[in-house]
């Protein structure tokens, strides 16, 4: 496993581990909260994901199409293949990218970021900056870091696995965020949804 690979895990577990512990809003502050299967969900199958994928990646004895895992310092030696520095580069910039979407999308929230879904009095629909385009951009970057995190692995059965556990820690979670928010927010949600994509601008 080379440096690469060990700065990209220790960054999406201290990312977890803020998220999680970021408190924002008072007890007092909330109007509504929703407490459900998906949150214990999303804390099980992530990091279960993110760990796999490191194990497969490790010990993959294919790397179909990819080469093996680099040294730590060979991903960015002028003399290494280009093909292989290449890949390690774009996982990179793409890891940074999805990261940094994902904080962005989380500290414009303010006080209405919570890792629980809810409501807080005087509530204001988000709708500006990342969230005008996209209305789960903090998802789409977990998307895209972990598309970088199975390139940077060399591995397919990797980033497989890790797109996965993004797809399913977030695919039944956000029709009950959307739901909560259309409940409360009634047709300027609607007309928020009709013009805005949910992940992926322009596809999805």
């Amino acid at each position: 496993m080379n440096a690469l690979i060990l700065l990209m895990g220790l960054s999406i577990a201290v990312s977890a581990v803020m998220a999680n512990t970021l408190k924002n809003a008072k007890e007092g502050e909330f109007e509504f909260v929703r407490d459900d299967n998906t949150l214990r969900v999303f804390r099980f199958v992530m990091p279960g994901s993110v760990i796999l994928g490191i194990l497969l990646g490790v010990w993959d004895p294919w790397h179909w199409g990819f080469g093996a895992i680099p040294g730590s310092l060979q991903s960015f030696d002028c003399l290494y293949p280009v093909k292989e520095r290449s890949i390690d580069i774009l996982a990179l910039a793409l890891f940074i990218a999805g990261m940094s979407l994902r904080w962005i999308a989380i500290l414009s929230l303010k006080k209405a970021f919570t890792v629980k879904v809810t409501i807080l009095k005087g509530h204001q629909l988000k709708s500006d900056g990342v969230y005008r385009w996209m209305r789960h951009p903090s998802y789409t970057g977990m998307y895209i870091y972990g598309l970088g995190l199975g390139l940077a692995l060399h591995s397919v059965l990797a980033m497989l696995v890790i797109l996965w556990g993004v797809w399913y820690s977030t695919h039944n979670r956000i029709p009950v965020e959307e739901g909560v928010l259309e409940s409360h927010f009634g047709d300027d949600y609607r007309a928020y949804k009709a013009k805005t994509w949910k992940l992926f601008p322009l596809i999805y």
